[in-house]
């Protein structure tokens, strides 16, 4: 797919011959995809050179644009205008509505929010029906209507979206679209309807987790008070079979509201709880008898602990659980404290502790945060630092992180430090002892270099 879309960037003034498309079509019958799917894709890797999937949002939010093709090509008007649309006529019609809201995806992109929104409005008036006849539709134009900044439509979809935890999943999103506008009481307002659609599904597994996004809403939106109301909601919430989990649920709540003292209280009993290596905790599906060795089930806890601690300025009792972890534990947990939301607890470490404690795996964060807050010279610094600190890397991680600061370099325009990236990235995959891990990380190397084009 990527050479064929790669044959149509090299001859944009001709309308290729989409026959390949078709026998992709044929062949692939047994996976399911139509063509359809395949006109997406092949529209998607036309507009853009490097693929979108794998990235962190913050980077690609900055990196995507950059990437993106807005030129003429024929073969990409002839697909969005005409191919595309008669093939998506040719399915039923209750199974139209994910195609049309993908192509006003690719409309969005290229910025054409007029055909966008046409696109929308026919996804919307044909539907988009599962094998079990429920109407899903709403659940994937909610979210493209939000990218049209038009909250209000978005919110429409929102309220038939085919479950309450959906709907109150899609509700946080359009609020904390409002917030970011400066609508706060209309904010406040879709908090409030999206905690109901939350209550109509309580033993949902992430409840918790939805209840804590209108803390934090209510919380930035100045509702202390009905923040707070929502951490006590959480607390007095069923405990779940891991007790522990919901302990540190409640106390992470508890810190987003700045009560470092109840979030204190409840940690305490979170590390009591949690379970020994042999415990038995429950039964699941493939993986029988849950022990809290099971999917490191223990650790993974006492590092959300250990987090928390942190953010309730217990230091000490943060650094001694700390020593209760593995390598890999320990740096997860202090990834997760430097970037953990500065919301109602304490700071997160200075850059440098970071830097030494993660192997300068939160660099890439500092960075994005550095450019959307134009602190040019300091996002190229921590650019550099990664190339300095990944020099000697010999582990698929310090491949992924040399990546990511040239990705970052190509935004800020710096091509010295985009090929020293590279380079860096290459010399790390060669000494891979592994030798199919080395063969794809030097692909995955090559093929960002030959997507960059620019940089070479």
């Amino acid at each position: 797919m990527s050479v064929f879309a790669g044959q149509l960037q090299a001859a944009p003034n001709e309308i290729a011959n989409l026959a390949p498309l078709e026998r992709l079509v044929a062949e692939d019958q047994a996976d399911g995809l139509g063509l359809t799917d395949y006109l997406d894709l092949t529209a998607d890797r036309i507009i853009y050179r490097s693929s979108k999937s794998g990235l962190e949002v913050g980077l690609a939010d900055l990196f995507e644009p950059r990437m993106l093709h807005r030129g003429s090509n024929a073969t990409l008007t002839e697909i969005l205008n005409s191919r595309w649309p008669r093939a998506i006529e040719q399915l039923r019609e209750n199974k139209q509505g994910d195609s049309w809201n993908n192509l006003a995806k690719i409309w969005l992109a290229l910025g054409n929010k007029g055909a966008a929104r046409k696109a929308l409005e026919r996804a919307e008036l044909t539907g988009m029906v599962d094998y079990q006849g429920t109407q899903r539709i709403g659940d994937v134009t909610a979210r493209t209507w939000l990218e049209l900044s038009e909250p209000s439509r978005a919110l429409q979809e929102a309220e038939r979206a085919s479950s309450s935890s959906t709907a109150a999943t899609l509700k946080f999103a359009i609020a904390r679209a409002y917030l970011h506008t400066g609508h706060i009481r209309d904010a406040l307002d879709v908090t409030t309807s999206a905690l109901a659609d939350v209550r109509k599904q309580p033993d949902w597994p992430w409840t918790s987790s939805l209840l804590r996004d209108a803390v934090d809403l209510r919380m930035e939106a100045g509702d202390v008070q009905g923040a707070r109301a929502v951490a006590e909601e959480i607390e007095a919430r069923k405990r779940d079979v891991v007790q522990a989990s919901h302990f540190v649920d409640a106390a992470q709540a508890f810190n987003d509201v700045g009560d470092h003292a109840r979030a204190t209280s409840l940690l305490k009993p979170a590390l009591a709880s949690i379970p020994a290596p042999n415990q038995i905790v429950g039964v699941g599906a493939t993986l029988g008898p849950i022990t809290g060795a099971s999917l490191r089930l223990g650790e993974s806890l006492r590092s959300a602990v250990a987090v928390e601690l942190y953010r309730s300025g217990n230091t000490g009792d943060f650094e001694n659980v700390l020593t209760q972890l593995g390598p890999w534990y320990q740096r997860h947990t202090w990834i997760e404290v430097c970037e953990a939301p500065r919301l109602g607890g304490r700071p997160p470490p200075d850059d440098e502790t970071c830097v030494k404690n993660t192997d300068g795996a939160t660099l890439p964060g500092m960075a994005v945060n550095a450019i959307n807050e134009q602190r040019i010279t300091d996002a190229a610094r921590y650019l550099s630092r990664i190339v300095a600190i990944v020099g000697d890397g010999n582990s698929i991680e310090a491949v992924r992180l040399a990546l990511d600061a040239a990705r970052l370099a190509v935004v800020l325009e710096r091509k010295e430090i985009v090929n020293a990236a590279l380079v860096t990235a290459a010399h790390a995959a060669d000494s891979l002892t592994d030798p199919g891990d080395r063969a794809r990380e030097l692909l995955g190397v090559a093929a960002l270099r030959h997507e960059l084009g620019c940089c070479r």
